[in-house]
Parts: C-alpha cells; sequence; structure tokens
C-alpha cells in the first residue's frame, strides 16, 4: 500500500520506467533506434509492469528506486536481460484535494541509461528517453474528515509513458 510519499516515489518510478525506453536486443534485431515504453503500476509495493516496443520488444518488470545515488535508478528486469535507469531528473508535481482525499502525482523528464548496467541482451545499453508519468490513489479520511495520508490506498492507478533512442555496443 502507497502513503503520500510512496506514492511520489511510485510516480517518479513509473517515469523512471518511461526512460527506461531504451531497450533490449535479440539476435538478428537492430542495434538501435526508437523504443517506446508503457508502463502500469499497481497502488502497491508489486514491481510495475513493463511493455518495450519499436526497435526492441520486450517486457518485465520494472523494480523502482533499487540502487544510486537516493534510490534514483530503477532496474528493467526483462526477459532478455536487465538495465538500470537513472529517473533522479524526472520532474514530479503532486496535488492532494482534500475534499476528495485524491491524489494526483504527475512528472515528465529524460530517464538516461546507467552505463554498464546491461545484462543479457541489454549488455552495453546505452541512450535516454522522455518519460510522461502519472498516479492517482484514493486515501480513507479520518474521524475528524482529513485525509489519512498514512494508510494505504484504498484505490489507486499509475502508468507511464516513455519514447526515447538507444543503442547497444
Amino acid at each position: 500500500m502507497l502513503t503520500r510519499g510512496k506514492a511520489a516515489i511510485a510516480a517518479a518510478g513509473l517515469v523512471a520506467t518511461g526512460g527506461l525506453v531504451v531497450g533490449a536486443q535479440a539476435s538478428g534485431q537492430p542495434t538501435g533506434g526508437v523504443v517506446h515504453v508503457y508502463e502500469y503500476d499497481p497502488p502497491t509495493n508489486v514491481p510495475g509492469r513493463i511493455i518495450l516496443t519499436g526497435a526492441i520488444f520486450d517486457h518485465g518488470l520494472d523494480r523502482a528506486g533499487v540502487a544510486g545515488p537516493n534510490h534514483t535508478y530503477n532496474k528493467l528486469v526483462l526477459t532478455k536481460g536487465s538495465f538500470e535507469v537513472n529517473v533522479g531528473k524526472i520532474k514530479i508535481h503532486q496535488h492532494l484535494d482534500t475534499t476528495s482525499c485524491t491524489l494526483v502525482v504527475q512528472g515528465s523528464g529524460p530517464a538516461p541509461i546507467v552505463t554498464g548496467s546491461g545484462t543479457g541482451a541489454y549488455q552495453g545499453i546505452t541512450g535516454t528517453s522522455h518519460a510522461s508519468t502519472g498516479f492517482v490513489g484514493v486515501f480513507a479520511k479520518k474521524p475528524n474528515g482529513s485525509c489519512n495520508m498514512n494508510a494505504p490506498v484504498e484505490t489507486g492507478f499509475g502508468s507511464v509513458s516513455a519514447v526515447g533512442r538507444f543503442s547497444l555496443g
């Protein structure tokens, strides 16, 4: 379950995932090009589900905030390998509607691949993408009518979309 701070981090992670737009290569595929990334994140601490299309096609999970300075690297664990993306430059904005206790988090920005982080088919991957992310979650109200931001999200949804260029080797 997400608290307000975790919701913002999850949104950043979503964006980061979008930054991970630079995908992997399988034998015979091009060694670079435009990649599109799509991610869905449930309102829990479960890793987001990612699909890459375009010059790279793969799918898997986004493990947000697993490494790097201030935990700003997201690790994409895909079927053909993995790599990390630095989501630290994604600008996040959030707004809480205190009437409905609805938290809306939006963000966008660059998400470069972390040099040397590729494994499997993604060894030597480089590039960057521009990601847009969002999260909306509804929190419970306290008996006094204020929003309980320390409680788990009652319901929510997060997504990321990104496009970028990548190169292998």
